[in-house]
């Protein structure tokens, strides 16, 4: 029988990351600033309003860099951040070839690019789903 976990370490914590913003009544977050500032264990992140009342958190790591002494090893979960951070901006895309048709391949690149974005209409109330492309 296979034991091995259905999804690796790091792509659950981006699951669970997804899930705790757009469903803050699941987790320990405490929300302020009109729902655009949101408190994870891992950190307080700023939202940018998009439009019609949706928030985009966007750029959030959910491992540490995959890069020195932790290149071809398991993903660590993300270090505690202090203070507020701007997440108003995607992360790096990782590493690829530029290709005017491939979006992700214009905007700037890095080997650290293991974060996660996510759009909600609101982060207090009751649960609601979540859903992830990957």
């Amino acid at each position: 029988m296979d034991t091995r976990p259905l999804l690796p370490a790091h792509i659950a914590r981006a699951l669970l990351l997804a899930t705790g913003i757009a469903c803050a009544a699941c987790r320990d977050v405490t929300v302020r600033d009109d729902g655009r500032v949101v408190r994870l264990p891992q950190g307080a992140y700023r939202a940018r309003a998009v439009e019609d009342g949706v928030f985009a958190f966007l750029g959030i790591p959910y491992a540490q860099a995959p890069t020195g002494p932790l290149r071809w090893r398991e993903a660590l979960p993300p270090s505690p951040a202090d203070g507020i951070i701007d997440a108003s901006e995607y992360g790096p895309s990782c590493r690829q070839a530029i290709d005017s048709v491939e979006a992700a391949s214009l905007r700037r690149q890095d080997e650290d690019c293991l974060s996660v974005n996510v759009w909600t209409r609101r982060v207090d109330g009751p649960p609601r789903p979540v859903m992830l492309w990957i």
